[in-house]
């Protein structure tokens, strides 16, 4: 499956604390944002090597486990990064997370005395965030002002994105 689907798998197991352990010393984790990662760090090899390493833990123990990585990561950035610069009141969680309870709920608990919401109570769909990210960065085009972050990507230099160039239907026929 692509996704556990409401949690349904994890809810069936147990966190492996030493897995746990081993995920969240991860040196993505410590790494101060603005920051960005995806598939290269945690995609396919890293999920191959769990597999072939924790070859004898059930499906529900592994699942599990990767969820409670998912939101511990989540708590330990919100405590690292956020909590030692201002009040944390609120954390709104959009995308597919949101819609899986054992996540919601591991993420609670962690972040004990924060209320979680999701992005839809505050009008913008869960499902949207990568249309409205790809609208905010339009709309900084169309401004003329950069929309990437050099020391997050790795660009020589700051740089407005893509361009604007009139198609037929936006020229004068005059």
């Amino acid at each position: 499956r692509r996704f556990d689907v409401d949690g349904s798998m994890a809810r069936r197991g147990t966190v492996c604390e030493p897995l746990l352990e081993e995920l969240m010393a991860h040196p993505f984790l410590v790494e101060a944002p603005p920051k960005s990662t995806g598939r290269e760090s945690f995609g396919r090899s890293l999920v191959d090597r769990v597999l072939r390493d924790w070859r004898g833990l059930p499906g529900p123990d592994l699942v599990r486990t990767a969820t409670a990585f998912t939101a511990g990561s989540i708590a330990d950035a919100v405590c690292r990064f956020v909590k030692p610069q201002c009040e944390v009141r609120e954390v709104a969680v959009s995308g597919g997370g949101a819609d899986n309870p054992v996540l919601m709920d591991i993420l609670g608990n962690a972040l004990d005395e924060v209320d979680l919401l999701r992005v839809d109570t505050l009008g913008v769909p869960s499902d949207a965030k990568e249309a409205v990210a790809f609208g905010v960065l339009a709309y900084e085009t169309l401004e003329g002002r950069a929309g990437n972050l050099p020391h997050v990507s790795g660009a020589s230099r700051s740089v407005v994105l893509g361009a604007v160039i009139p198609g037929r239907a936006g020229m004068n026929k005059g």
